[in-house]
């Protein structure tokens, strides 16, 4: 099974492979964070993040900013299929806080 997370924001943690969003910046991701590029190939501000491969991610959203849709940590697609993230892993948590972890 493949996990793999597409969210647009900063990394916030240089221990941690994750992100969290402040303001945009060309050096805001660890070296070998994989760069995302929209459908002309133009290089776009956010991460993108294997958690199979990093075997750990974290998230971060300090007030103002928000996580939009609410809870939409909640739930991951996996071959596809929806599935909340309970299903996946005792370990990986969405609260009601600003953050997620696993």
């Amino acid at each position: 099974m493949l996990l793999a997370v597409h969210v647009n924001v900063e990394r916030t943690d240089l221990y941690m492979q994750g992100c969290g969003v402040t303001y945009s910046s060309d050096e805001l991701f660890k070296p070998e964070t994989p760069p995302l590029y929209d459908g002309d190939g133009k290089s776009q501000f956010g991460c993108k993040i294997d958690l199979q491969a990093a075997k750990e991610a974290a998230f971060y959203c300090p007030a103002p900013y928000v996580l939009d849709p609410p809870n939409c940590l909640s739930q991951m697609s996996v071959d596809g299929e929806v599935k909340n993230i309970a299903e996946l892993s005792k370990s990986l948590v969405s609260s009601r806080s600003n953050h997620l972890s696993y």
